[in-house]
């Protein structure tokens, strides 16, 4: 098996399920982007990006910003975090920095200091394009 994949019993990636895992004790200095989810259980000093779900454990801490589909922060993160679906503070986490999401879970105890913006992604014609559909019927 090769790093950072997992294989299911019945054959090798199937419906995509693969995780980087960078576990308690390693210190990565740089970049990481994977179309794979990422958990962090170390220590990152750079930008993490994933096309899934980052998730950021008790143990992990990020020092740069985070960009995913989904993230779940219960460690330390000192950097903007941008998911874009849905963000989880958990109860013990601590992030410094904005944060952009659709969807917001902010658990008790969760120690938070920046900007947040919560936009929904889904278009919606402008005021312009709703008065021309009126003026047809």
């Amino acid at each position: 098996m090769s790093f950072g994949t997992s294989k299911e019993k019945n054959g090798p990636e199937q419906g995509g399920h693969s995780l980087n895992l960078i576990g308690r004790g390693t210190v990565i200095i740089g970049s990481i982007s994977a179309s794979a989810s990422i958990r962090v259980e170390g220590e990152i000093k750079g930008q993490v990006a994933s096309q899934d779900l980052v998730t950021i454990g008790n143990t992990g801490v990020v020092e740069g910003d985070v960009e995913a589909k989904n993230i779940v922060v219960g460690g330390r993160v000192n950097g903007n975090l941008t998911a874009q679906e849905k963000l989880v503070l958990e109860a013990k986490c601590s992030v410094s920095g904005d944060i952009r999401a659709r969807r917001l879970v902010v658990d008790e105890g969760a120690l938070y200091e920046g900007k947040c913006a919560m936009r929904d992604n889904r278009e919606k014609p402008s005021m312009a394009e709703g008065m021309k559909i009126a003026s047809k019927l």
